[in-house]
């Protein structure tokens, strides 16, 4: 799937709901980047800093990787 047709179909507000765990919208934050979404973009929708949405990224890419390889 080619990222930049998805995030024309797609906006960060078809990511987020209103109501969401912080373990929810993490997990939405590194689809949204995965997606195409730059952190910057990321950050500013949900009011975040840009180092915030990275270290959420960092520690969700890790926790795959780590996950992954357990499998």
């Amino acid at each position: 799937t080619n990222p930049k047709k998805i995030q024309q179909r797609l906006k960060l507000e078809d990511y987020f709901k209103k109501e969401m765990s912080k373990l929810d919208r993490n997990e939405a934050i590194l689809k949204a980047w995965k997606d195409g979404f730059m952190q910057s973009e990321i950050a500013k929708f949900l009011e975040l800093s840009d180092a915030g949405v990275s270290k959420i990224l960092k520690k969700l890419k890790v926790c795959k990787k780590v996950t992954f390889l357990k499998v």
